[in-house]
């Protein structure tokens, strides 16, 4: 059944006409071909369209744009390869963060790229809409910031020795940028202030976190998802205080919680596992596990779209990269991904930093169907069962 279910989705896939599908047992409700390994995501609030980094792209590098309500699939031409995405919707900006530590700046309107400005990093990046400035962090290069008007570096912070930042996250409404360090030996969370990026506080931690960054602009809460460094047996989710930095809230997982996409009308918070093939849903009052989805790729980033579905990077393993939709509790989808044949021992899924982990995964972007108690159709994905990568 499993196999009949490939060959139809290829077949799905590569028809011009079958852009979309109706939810099938696996949840995946619509699907769209992008480029080389998709990483990064950001969708614009205002039409829909949703931007996916191609981190696998060395030749001819591209971020493409997917437009869900009509099925087109276009693509932007990058100076370097796009590792993670951001827009300010306002401005009508999108922004790539790039392996060659360029951040290209295009203009939303048209797609034309309006400016390539050195920033020395290359990894997470994030912007403040009110401000129009933007944070990119660079692993162990500078943290850098961005002015979103006149497309040039306004400042810079050095990284301390022995530390890697990676993912960025922010709360304007505190002046707080928040960057996870994924040192294994001493991993924190950084709390810089966003004016002039001095250091606020250092949170230590026993999880490493690499992606699991996200804030709760309502509340200022801080959500955080990580991995023991020991093991994937002992994971956990945790929300922090914004005035005390304090832990007020640990939810027990396993696997290797991977990214976080916050939903506040159906009041939920999904939590990637790339280490077993599923997606967590939390209650963002309790937070306590409500369901969790099994799925028949690997997930990693992911980003929650006006349309109510989750969309996530995967990866077919077939060579043909996707984007897709899926449903889930109180409103429609969970987007998916799926993780390449012969996965390296370490499990590092995106962009590649050298002396951390092995080349990129191969991603593509799902979307997966599931529904709550009240009689509504759950997911009934197979799950392939595989030993969690050490």
């Amino acid at each position: 059944m499993r196999r009949i279910f490939i060959i139809a989705f290829a077949v799905a896939l590569f028809a011009a006409s079958a852009f979309t599908q109706r939810a099938q047992a696996n949840g995946i409700v619509a699907t769209w071909p992008v480029g080389h390994q998709p990483f990064g995501i950001a969708v614009d609030p205002s039409d829909g369209r949703v931007f996916v980094a191609n981190s696998g792209a060395t030749t001819n590098p591209t971020v493409s744009v997917v437009d869900p309500g009509t099925g087109s699939v276009t693509n932007l031409a990058t100076s370097g390869t796009s590792d993670l995405v951001a827009v300010d919707s306002a401005a009508r900006r999108l922004y790539s963060s790039n392996a060659n530590s360029t951040l290209d700046v295009f203009d939303l309107s048209n797609g034309a790229r309006v400016a390539t400005v050195a920033v020395g990093a290359g990894l997470g990046v994030a912007v403040d809409p009110a401000t129009r400035r933007v944070y990119v962090a660079g692993g162990t290069g500078p943290f850098a910031v961005v002015d979103g008007v006149t497309n040039s570096v306004v400042a810079t912070r050095s990284v301390p020795s022995a530390q890697i930042w990676f993912a960025v996250a922010l709360d304007p409404g505190m002046h707080r940028v928040y960057v996870s360090n994924i040192d294994q030996t001493r991993p924190t969370l950084e709390v810089l202030d966003d004016r002039d990026l001095s250091l606020i506080g250092e949170i230590s931690l026993t999880k490493s976190i690499r992606w699991g960054v996200a804030v709760d602009a309502a509340r200022h809460s801080i959500y955080l998802a990580g991995t023991d460094p020991a093991g994937s047996s002992n994971s956990s989710f945790y929300v922090l205080d914004p005035s005390s930095f304090a832990i007020t809230q640990t939810t027990a997982l396993t696997g290797f919680p991977f990214a976080i996409a916050l939903s506040p009308l159906t009041h939920r918070i999904y939590v990637t596992d790339s280490g077993a093939n599923r997606v967590y849903e939390l209650d963002d009052s309790t937070f306590a596990l409500t369901s969790v989805t099994s799925l028949p790729w690997t997930p990693t980033l992911a980003a929650m779209h006006p349309d109510g579905r989750l969309y996530v990077s995967a990866y077919q393993g077939t060579g043909a990269d996707v984007l897709a939709a899926l449903a889930v509790a109180n409103g429609p989808v969970v987007d998916t991904v799926t993780l390449s044949p012969n996965p390296p021992a370490c499990l590092c899924p995106g962009p590649h930093l050298s002396g951390l982990h092995h080349e990129p995964l191969g991603l593509h972007l799902r979307v997966v169907a599931k529904r709550n108690a009240g009689g509504r159709r759950r997911n009934r994905s197979q799950r392939r069962e595989r030993r969690p990568p050490r």
